[in-house]
């Protein structure tokens, strides 16, 4: 028990630094990134208004992937595909509410998508960290330890060629996305 706890918080704590320099880096290289579809003025201007409020809360949302894959090697995927629904149900409700508007809200168009899809993937990160608290799996865990260095390689080592293998798919697929953009 004591050593799958010092995986958890090893766990947490890498992707926490993970997420951040990801959204941090997405942040810093977005017009270069959109520039790269070379879509036209305003599609580039939806595209940048949209990412510079997302990518800062891609946190929330790969925190929330260690959060479930938690449930699930407890052998609980259940939770995980609740709380990730509601999430879905959040944003499908705000999104047309904060694009277009409703009552005293103001149409925020693009912004609009933008906050809706941040706000879910918070209260599905919300969700997550109540709901393993309360399962008594973040009772145990705490991410303020000193960081296993041990661990991390380990966990470096396996995740690595999968993120090497993902990121070769997301390559092939931006330059099909950039060749298709031009027509």
């Amino acid at each position: 028990l004591k050593k799958s706890i010092s995986i958890y918080n090893n766990g947490y704590q890498l992707s926490m630094v993970v997420a951040d320099l990801f959204a941090l880096l997405s942040t810093l290289f977005l017009s270069s990134f959109i520039r790269l579809y070379n879509l036209g003025e305003p599609v580039s201007t939806y595209a940048f208004d949209y990412g510079v409020i997302v990518l800062p809360g891609l946190f929330f949302k790969m925190v929330t992937y260690v959060m479930s894959q938690a449930y699930q090697s407890l052998g609980n995927s259940g939770t995980p595909f609740r709380i990730i629904f509601i999430g879905l149900v959040t944003n499908m409700i705000l999104e047309p509410v904060l694009i277009f508007g409703l009552g005293p809200i103001p149409a925020l168009g693009i912004q609009g998508a933008a906050i809706a899809t941040t706000g879910a993937q918070i209260l599905v990160f919300l969700l997550f960290h109540y709901f393993m608290r309360k399962d008594d799996i973040l009772c145990r865990t705490t991410w303020m330890v000193k960081p296993d260095k041990g661990l991390w390689t380990d966990i470096f080592k396996i995740g690595f060629p999968v993120s090497l293998l993902s990121a070769a798919h997301c390559l092939v697929s931006l330059f099909l996305n950039v060749l298709i953009a031009t027509f």
